[in-house]
């Protein structure tokens, strides 16, 4: 789980452009994490 959340706070701005769908951010860290 710790893995998850620091890779889903590194990459949570290229996961921004690659999912354009989540403005807030919080759904894709949801999709990063699940």
């Amino acid at each position: 789980m710790i893995r998850s959340v620091a890779v889903a706070e590194e990459p949570a701005r290229e996961w921004k452009l690659i999912w354009p769908s989540g403005s807030d951010g919080g759904s894709v860290r949801s999709s990063g994490s699940g």
